[in-house]
């Protein structure tokens, strides 16, 4: 890892160790090059609009699936799904379910698979912070008078607020670094980042990967830090 940050910062053409003179070219070619900047667009797009779709929908499941009721194992079974299977078979399942629905627009597909390949992680983290509530919250809120609506968006929702958050990061970054499922749904006009580093390591090396996968790695670093703050202050004060 210490190796590709170093190299990145070459200035040369091809990957060298010795004697390397150092330069920012390829972060500046980043984004000089029409190339990677829709791939960026492209991914970020791809990653909000997939993980708005498993906010709207995992959430209010993950409310649901914190009753008990019988088959609930297997809703959960079904939902973890995505993360239990190999990324391969899900991509190419998704590719001919699609095909055979005739979905064709391939930036639909693609927000629709990362969706799902997003959506364990919101129910999951959901799930937890839904251990520290309580149905007497409910109750107390109805006895002041507040109606469902007033309960939820004052008392549950502040209690979900970390779930709700490490949900959707780890949803956005499981979307934004995914290649399989670029590779089988996506074409010309939605290429994303991880789809751009693959190409051009087959067809042309350049150290532009290696600052791109340096952004990348910083960019998941960011993630985790925040994850594991929202997560500490979430234990410390009880919620």
């Amino acid at each position: 890892m210490l190796l590709i940050v170093w190299m990145s910062f070459s200035a040369d053409q091809y990957y060298v160790i010795q004697d390397m003179t150092y330069s920012l070219r390829w972060y500046e070619e980043i984004f000089s090059d029409d190339k990677w900047m829709s791939a960026i667009i492209n991914s970020t797009q791809i990653g909000v609009a997939s993980t708005a779709l498993a906010l709207m929908i995992g959430v209010p499941g993950a409310i649901g699936l914190h009753k008990q009721f019988r088959g609930k194992s297997l809703i959960v079974s079904l939902v973890l799904l995505p993360i239990i299977l190999p990324p391969l078979i899900s991509a190419v399942s998704w590719y001919f379910a699609f095909s055979e629905l005739g979905f064709y627009n391939s930036f639909l597909n693609m927000v629709m698979g990362h969706f799902l390949l997003g959506l364990p992680f919101v129910v999951i983290s959901v799930l937890a912070s839904l251990t520290h509530w309580n149905d007497q919250y409910y109750q107390a809120g109805k006895t002041c008078g507040a109606g469902r609506m007033q309960i939820f968006y004052r008392i549950q929702l502040p209690i979900l607020k970390p779930g709700i958050l490490i949900g959707s990061l780890l949803c956005f970054m499981t979307s934004f670094d995914e290649l399989l499922v670029a590779m089988f749904l996506s074409d010309f006009s939605t290429r994303t980042i991880p789809l751009e580093m693959w190409s051009g390591l087959r067809e042309n090396i350049s150290p532009t990967i290696l600052a791109v996968t340096v952004l990348t790695m910083l960019l998941s670093l960011i993630v985790m830090i925040v994850t594991s703050y929202v997560s500490d202050n979430k234990y410390q004060k009880g919620v």
